[in-house]
């Protein structure tokens, strides 16, 4: 499974990283919303990879990139799957659960792209990670309303980038990580935020981010979790 692919000067990247760890097929694409930096690399995904599914959010919008994302997967043909919230899946011996977008929402009411991500948490054994997307702390507070403790991860990929209205204290305190990834880099909005970045170093005890670590790999063997970066 391969959960977005960054911007689009990323996909050279994305590929060659796919590569290095041997696939030639992609069963899982997950595109968690519609914005630049998240779609741009998979057209050069589709470009060079057979891909069985790709699973989507609500979306209304068509933005020059997406109409080209679309275009390239009407031309490649993996299936498309509409997943929102509670959707759940066994994958190779992992839990996969969809905790964002709510069902039946519409974009005007979940406030946008960012909004609608999709969420997803993986369970594997004594292990769990949870990709955040780039909801907000209104949709992240929502999360601990509904799923209270059960959003708990052994690891986090934060919300957001970073951003100041990002990764409340409430919903930290729900997931209670071990580690916290914060994928960041240069961008105009000056991701990520100190203030978000001060709240999550002090409630996890383990911090990572692209923009000082690199390329963060998370290894999990269902009991221990263990980090490279390069």
């Amino acid at each position: 499974m391969l959960v977005d692919g960054g911007k689009p000067s990323d996909g050279d990247f994305v590929v060659d990283f796919i590569r290095e760890l041997g696939y030639a097929r992609i069963d899982h694409v997950v595109m968690t919303h519609t914005h630049d930096d998240h779609i741009g690399g998979l057209i050069n995904v589709l470009d060079n990879f057979e891909a069985g599914e790709l699973w989507m959010s609500v979306y209304n919008e068509n933005t020059p990139l997406l109409l080209d994302f679309i275009t390239k997967v009407e031309e490649i043909g993996p299936s498309i799957k509409w997943v929102a919230r509670d959707d759940a899946y066994e994958i190779d011996d992992v839990n996969v659960t969809i905790l964002n977008p709510p069902k039946g929402s519409t974009l005007n009411r979940l406030g946008g792209p960012n909004g609608a991500s999709i969420v997803i948490r993986f369970e594997y054994e004594a292990t769990s990670i949870l990709l955040a997307a780039d909801i907000d702390s209104s949709r992240d507070r929502e999360l601990v309303n509904i799923y209270g403790d059960h959003l708990r991860g052994t690891v986090l990929k934060c919300a957001h980038h970073g951003s100041e209205i990002s990764n409340s204290q409430q919903f930290l305190t729900a997931v209670k990580p071990l580690i916290a990834i914060v994928s960041t880099g240069p961008s105009q909005y000056n991701y990520p935020s100190k203030i978000t970045m001060a709240r999550i170093e002090k409630m996890v005890p383990d911090v990572y981010r692209t923009d000082k670590d690199g390329t963060v790999i998370v290894i999990m063997d269902g009991e221990n979790v263990s980090i490279k970066t390069r």
